[in-house]
C-alpha cells in the first residue's frame, strides 16, 4: 500500500489524509468487497452444482 510522506505525517497526528490516497482506500475497499462478493458468488454456484448432481 502507497501512502504518500504527507499523509504518513497527518496519520500519526490524526489528521485527514490527502484526496489520492482517500481514492485509493475507497478503491481498495471496494475491490476487497468485489472480491468477498465473488468467493461468495462462486460458493453458492459450487453448492447449487453439488445440488444438481445428487437430483
Amino acid at each position: 500500500m502507497m501512502i504518500c510522506t504527507g499523509c504518513k505525517l497527518k496519520n500519526k497526528r490524526g489528521d485527514s489524509i490527502c484526496e489520492i490516497c482517500g481514492a485509493l482506500k475507497k478503491v481498495r475497499e471496494l475491490e476487497q468487497f468485489q472480491e468477498e462478493w465473488r468467493m461468495r458468488l462462486q460458493a453458492e454456484d459450487g453448492q447449487k452444482t453439488a445440488v444438481r448432481g445428487l437430483v
